[in-house]
């Protein structure tokens, strides 16, 4: 649904029932651990030691 809508607008919600006509179940499980994704983020970028 993101390819279409880069929000989570109405519109956004009514092509994910579309796709999904169970969504609600995983929307409830979002809206308990979706905070708890962020720690799974890009680490951050380690530069190479320089060589002397």
């Amino acid at each position: 649904a993101h390819l279409k809508e880069l929000n989570h607008s109405p519109r956004f919600w009514r092509l994910v029932e579309r796709l999904d006509a169970d969504y609600e179940r995983a929307r409830a499980w979002l809206d308990a651990h979706g905070t708890d994704l962020h720690r799974y983020g890009l680490a951050p970028k380690v530069r190479p030691a320089k060589r002397t």
